[in-house]
């Protein structure tokens, strides 16, 4: 018997209040739990718009013409009480200091806020923080202001907050975009071990070499609109993700640059991650002779 999914949409439609065109078109997706999901997209393409809608701001919080069904656990998105989704699904936004609720001095005050607006008691809430900071590796932090902390600290401070509420579902709205590369690695390396204990990860992310290693399914969206999914391995190399302005993996990119000028045939699918890459000129160096 199949495990029934986390998060369920069919033909979802929403158009934002004064917008002109769907922001989301037709979309239908199911996620099972567990799952690494990648959403990748050009500016504009509805990331943003479609983590909101996974998260249950879409429809009750952004004003704006909705259909289609939306479940979380077979619960309707806009039937949850607000007061309770923070328990199903959790969203970390790409600028960690809009989620900073800008009325507690320290880091371990800044993850406390939530869970003491819920009223969760303080032998639980005790435990959630400690476990929340330990798992993002900000624990020594605790007495530090959030606003002495770096870019990258910032947002696995963001995660510890959300982390705190046990929601089973994360997702994450670009949360390396403004980030050097050092916070790059430390938030991706937070959200790797995340999905090791067993939480759903949605992921959008313009950083493909990390979406193509480490997801498990990709959505690319083009338009509001689903123009691909599946494993990242057979789609983020396939023409349609270069020509609609999402790219290639610099992996890819290389390899097809080498084949144009080595007029070589082409292979059945090209390579996206450094590892494979390395395989594909390692082939092709032999079938040279070289």
């Amino acid at each position: 018997m199949s495990t029934p999914p986390i998060i369920q949409l069919d033909e979802v439609h929403f158009t934002y209040s004064g917008g002109s065109h769907s922001a989301l078109s037709a979309i239908t997706l199911s996620i099972q739990p567990g799952e690494i999901i990648g959403i990748i997209g050009a500016n504009g393409a509805g990331k943003s718009t479609l983590c909101y809608l996974l998260a249950g701001l879409i429809p009750s919080f952004f004003n704006g013409n909705f259909s289609g069904t939306a479940t979380i656990n077979d619960k309707e998105i806009a039937n949850i009480d607000a007061n309770k989704l923070p328990y199903l699904v959790g969203l970390v936004l790409q600028n960690s200091r809009l989620q900073l609720s800008h009325m507690c001095n320290t880091v371990y005050e800044e993850v406390a806020f939530g869970l003491e607006n819920l009223g969760v008691p303080r032998e639980i809430m005790l435990k959630k923080i400690d476990q929340a900071l330990k798992m993002t590796g900000i624990s020594h932090m605790a007495e530090r202001s959030p606003y002495t902390l770096s870019g990258g600290e910032q947002q696995r401070l963001a995660i510890a907050s959300i982390l705190a509420m046990d929601s089973p579902v994360l997702i994450f709205d670009e949360p390396t975009s403004l980030l050097d590369p050092v916070g790059r690695r430390e938030v991706l390396s937070v959200i790797m071990n995340l999905s090791k204990s067993g939480h759903t990860i949605i992921i959008a992310e313009n950083h493909l070499e990390w979406i193509a290693e480490y997801t498990d399914r990709v959505v690319a969206l083009e338009a509001g609109k689903i123009l691909v999914q599946g494993d990242p391995k057979e789609i983020m190399s396939l023409p349609e993700i270069q020509s609609s302005g999402i790219g290639w993996t610099r992996f890819t990119q290389a390899s097809a640059l080498y084949l144009e000028k080595t007029k070589s045939g082409s292979p059945n699918r090209l390579p996206i991650t450094l590892e494979q890459a390395i395989h594909f000129f390692q082939t092709e160096q032999g079938n040279h002779g070289n």
